[in-house]
């Protein structure tokens, strides 16, 4: 089997990241970086190779809390607390002014 000029067709779906240098074609050999996204910690390698079998072997994790999630949770949850705090007042006034 000649490895040589043998490409890896498909990067690995890191979630939570990504390859720095998608737009270039990766050979037998080719080493890839990967970084997460803000917020995110690597765990494993930041390199990865194009290994036998034209894939990329052994890709990293990025780990953390999911900050756009947490973000809308606390948007929403704001929201509701707002909403509790100031639903009733008009009605209140309204009706305290008589």
């Amino acid at each position: 089997m000649d490895l040589i000029g043998a490409r890896c067709p498909q990067f690995p779906v890191i979630k939570n990241g990504f390859v720095t240098d998608m737009s270039r074609d990766y050979y037998f050999g080719d080493e890839a970086r990967v970084q997460c996204y803000k917020g995110y910690k690597l765990t494993g390698s930041n390199i990865i190779k194009c290994s036998v079998g034209q894939e990329f072997l052994n890709p990293p994790k990025c780990e953390g809390e999911d900050l756009a999630c947490l973000s809308y949770v606390k948007s929403r949850m704001e929201t509701v607390h707002m909403f509790e705090k100031f639903a009733f007042q008009p009605l209140y006034w309204s009706w305290h002014k008589r």
